[in-house]
């Protein structure tokens, strides 16, 4: 499944996973699924585990994302790394922030998992 396709709306972050590799996130709807991303340059967790998921974004052009992009380029991160960086933004209710990632779209994976 494509990332572009998910749809997590009224669905619950269940995990969170992180490690020097990847970040695992997986949501529970009427089905479970585990997104893992395996390359990732920023992270922010807001007190997410548990919460139900009330909009789910990929954003290309968004404030966060331009300034995370100016900033690796000042680190000399390469340009072509940061042309394939997207912003995946979980909101849950009463736009409650719950997770911001900026992460590389091509290494964003999405399994259905059986419950």
């Amino acid at each position: 499944m494509e990332i572009n396709e998910l749809r997590l709306e009224d669905g619950a972050i269940q995990y969170l996973g992180l490690n020097s590799e990847s970040l695992v996130i997986e949501v529970k709807r009427w089905n479970q699924l585990k997104i893992t991303i395996n390359s990732y340059v920023k992270f922010i967790e807001y007190d997410s585990i548990g919460r139900e998921i009330s909009e789910f974004l990929i954003l290309e052009n968004s404030e966060f994302l331009k300034k995370e992009k100016e900033e690796l380029v000042k680190l000399d991160f390469d340009e072509n790394v940061c042309n394939q960086l997207v912003h995946l933004k979980f909101v849950g209710l009463s736009e409650l922030q719950l997770l911001d990632v900026i992460a590389d779209k091509n290494e964003i994976h999405v399994i259905r998992m059986e419950i």
